[in-house]
C-alpha cells in the first residue's frame, strides 16, 4: 500500500487541521513528507563536533522501533477515514 506524495501531503493536512479544530498536538506534519522523501544523504558529523551531539538511539534501533511502529499503525484505515 502506498499513497502519492502530493495525496499523502493533502491527506496529512486535512489530518492536521482536523487536529488543529480540537486542539490536539499534531503527531505529524506535512512537511514532514517533504524531508522523508529527500534524495540527499544526511550527516550529523556537524552536530557532533559543534554541539557535541551523540544520538541516543542509532541507526538499526531507530529503523526497528520505525517498522514497529508502521506494524502497529494501520496507514491504510488513517488514509480512508
Amino acid at each position: 500500500f502506498s499513497l502519492p506524495k502530493d495525496e499523502l501531503k493533502l491527506f496529512l493536512k486535512l489530518r492536521y487541521q482536523g487536529q488543529k479544530l480540537f486542539r490536539k498536538q499534531a503527531d505529524i506534519l506535512p512537511e514532514a513528507v517533504d524531508f522523508m522523501t529527500r534524495p540527499y544523504a544526511y550527516s550529523i558529523e556537524k552536530a557532533r563536533k559543534t554541539l557535541s551531539y551523540e544520538p541516543k538511539i542509532n541507526l538499526e534501533e531507530g529503523m526497528r522501533l520505525t517498522q514497529e511502529w508502521l506494524k502497529k499503525t494501520d496507514l491504510k484505515k488513517m488514509v480512508n477515514s
